[in-house]
């Protein structure tokens, strides 16, 4: 861009404002730059603002008659990102050495309410019709809500690597505790000695404590699925706030919208999210205070700066008044077992389990926080937009007949296999096993060939190397529509516990499981069918 000298016609301007023509030119350029989605600063050659657009007003907070004539570094203060340590002043960049020049990176720029936006920037010189540099033209944007989705893409991919290891290793561990319970509830039925039994009933009750912590494993992996639509009640919030701040020197404060819209949500695992996130609040703030739990309707749309779709969100929100979480960790909140969301040294799965929950359920967990003011954890729960029938298990109550059949059982695993084979003995039904699904379904086929029917099926999902669950499922259905198939899984990512029956199974059975539940899930299965 080049400034002409000026004359007596052209009246009189600041030395090398871009603008100095006429009246209609400086109209042209001032619409021009005012419809530009960038903010644009023009200083002279000593660095002196002589222009700014109404992008770079509402980026910088500053009005125009409050910044012309102002040296730009005066008001337009920036430090890096993460490091926190102060940018140099690109234009003096620019008007010493002649060249254009942008900031590395993204920095943090401070408006003049002392809120922070990540911009990005350059500068560039202006030069008079004899080559002379007679100003500059630094042009700007707020990339905030850009960068804030990029970074939680990276970490969204990042823990999704974790939870496929979670998964896995939960899937195995289910596995081997099925086989530890199954065989303690034998070994407790084979002696009367009162030692020995208060040794196996400890054996059972350590059992299904793993099994706790393999569901939460399975949680943080999954997320659970969103089964029946609710509405996030004051009491039920209230309950949640209840078992969080027990015995702590914290008050809830709570405030739910009248209006609120129904949220299609698992309300078990959402609830943990948001027992998980009280209790971060807690311990973050030791001193004491109140959390304030709020829940209202929200409208997202493009300009939100969330990475959800468009449409309608319950948001809850949790905010503490502890000591907050300096820039360069909160960034990692979300990863498992990072250590400094407080002085105490909080820990652990709860945020990553929270943030999977939210997430699979189309959702999504956005944290506000400054050192020592305090941290709000927003989240974004989408509006059910139709109400489900709930999953249930009606009809899984003791039978009341003596059982009697043939029930086909297909696990990959040895120990697993062997052990409900004895449960359903014990039951007594006759039992064939199978260690995949090919095998199940030659046994399955054969057994109508012969008029000697399953009177069910129970059916692994996973078979490494081999026919799972589904396939089985959609086999035997294509050989007899009226078979009775039981879904038995220590974890699958294929299908939920809550989607079993859209898939052709009539119950679903969790490992590890105990011999009573065999039994009402059997009974109910072919008394009901």
């Amino acid at each position: 861009m080049s400034n002409p000298k000026p004359s007596a016609s052209d009246g009189e301007t600041q030395e090398g404002n871009p603008t100095e023509k006429c009246s209609s030119e400086s109209e042209f350029l001032a619409n021009t730059l005012n419809s530009i989605g960038d903010g644009v600063i023009f200083t002279d050659r000593r660095g002196l603002v002589t222009l700014i657009n109404d992008k770079g007003e509402a980026i910088t907070g500053w009005r125009r008659d409050e910044v012309v004539a102002m040296p730009i570094g005066a008001f337009f203060k920036t430090v890096i990102d993460r490091s926190r340590e102060c940018c140099r002043n690109p234009v003096d960049e620019v008007l010493s050495n002649g060249r254009t020049d942008r900031l590395e990176g993204n920095a943090i720029l401070f408006r003049k309410d002392g809120s922070e936006c990540l911009i990005e920037s350059s500068a560039t010189p202006i030069r008079n019709e004899s080559g002379e540099i007679c100003g500059a033209v630094f042009v700007f944007r707020d990339v905030t809500a850009r960068e804030r989705i990029r970074e939680e893409r990276h970490l969204s991919g990042r823990l999704e690597s974790v939870g496929m290891l979670a998964a896995g290793v939960a899937h195995n561990f289910n596995n081997l505790l099925q086989a530890i319970l199954g065989n303690v509830e034998f070994a407790k039925g084979t002696t009367e000695h009162i030692e020995v039994r208060s040794f196996l009933e400890n054996a059972e009750v350590a059992t299904l404590k793993a099994r706790e912590l393999t569901n939460r494993l399975l949680t943080f992996a999954s997320g659970g699925i969103p089964v029946s639509p609710g509405v996030l009640s004051p009491e039920f919030l209230a309950g949640l706030a209840d078992r969080a701040l027990y015995g702590s020197n914290i008050t809830a404060d709570i405030s739910i919208a009248d209006d609120l819209w129904p949220v299609e949500v698992d309300r078990t695992q959402v609830g943990i999210a948001i027992d998980n996130i009280i209790i971060n609040a807690c311990q973050a703030s030791p001193h004491g205070g109140t959390i304030r739990i709020s829940a209202h309707n929200f409208m997202c749309d493009d300009s939100s700066g969330i990475p959800l779709k468009s449409g309608q969100y319950v948001l809850v929100a949790v905010q503490d008044q502890g000591q907050g979480i300096v820039p360069e960790q909160l960034a990692r909140v979300f990863e498992p077992f990072f250590k400094g969301y407080s002085s105490s040294g909080v820990h652990g799965l709860g945020l990553s389990i929270a943030n999977s929950i939210i997430s699979r359920h189309g959702g999504h967990i956005r944290i506000d926080s400054k050192a020592d003011k305090g941290t709000t954890v927003y989240l974004y729960l989408p509006v059910s937009t139709a109400h489900k029938s709930s999953v249930d298990d009606a009809g899984m109550g003791e039978a009341s007949f003596k059982m009697s059949g043939r029930i086909l059982v297909m696990d990959d695993e040895p120990m697993v296999r062997q052990v409900l084979k004895e449960m359903i003995l014990h039951l007594g039904y006759e039992v064939v096993t199978a260690s995949d699904g090919a095998e199940a379904v030659d046994a399955y086929r054969r057994s109508l060939e012969t008029d000697a029917r399953f009177d069910a099926v129970i059916i692994d999902m996973i078979v490494p190397g081999g026919m799972g669950g589904l396939e089985t499922a959609r086999r035997l259905l294509e050989m007899d529509p009226y078979v009775r198939m039981v879904l038995s899984s220590g974890y699958s990512d294929q299908i939920s516990f809550g989607e079993h029956r859209d898939h052709g199974f009539l119950a679903a059975l969790e490992k590890p499981y105990r011999i009573a539940r065999m039994k009402e899930t059997l009974a109910a299965v072919i008394v009901t069918s």
